[in-house]
């Protein structure tokens, strides 16, 4: 499931000492200010150095380096695959039932492959998991 912008796409701007600023530029701005913060409180109070590892297939490094200033980079090359993506257009109260659906759909429907399902938490996919196993065990007589 995914969330989806407005029409805008999030072009909005704020005029701030009189320099336009995008969203993005304004959130960068903000969480730079938050993170030093937390540097300076975390000084204060004789606490190490905050270490973060951050894994991911689509992050843009240099816009992250820039953001931590000495941060190591370890890369891992990977394959990559054919991926077709699929959004709802519509917002379900029940996401797990609509994931179960939408899985059921693609199962029935395409002939090979993986379905990846983007899930909040354990719970939630231990819960769709189940449901998974219960419909396929109801496919074998």
């Amino acid at each position: 499931m995914a969330a989806r912008r407005g029409d805008n796409d999030g072009a909005e701007a704020t005029k701030e000492n009189g320099q336009v600023k995008d969203d993005d530029t304004a959130s960068f701005e903000k969480d730079d200010e938050i993170l030093n913060r937390m540097k300076e409180t975390a000084a204060t109070l004789g606490l190490p150095p905050l270490k973060v590892c951050v894994m991911s297939a689509t992050l843009d490094v240099k816009t992250f380096q820039a953001f931590f200033p000495g941060s190591s980079l370890i890369k891992i090359p990977g394959r990559q695959f054919p991926v077709q993506v699929v959004y709802t257009d519509q917002i379900y109260e029940d996401y797990i039932d609509a994931a179960l659906k939408t899985v059921i759909q693609i199962y029935k429907n395409t002939p090979d492959g993986d379905v990846l399902v983007f899930l909040t938490g354990q719970d939630e996919i231990e819960d769709l998991a189940s449901l998974l196993k219960k419909y396929l065990e109801d496919l074998v007589p």
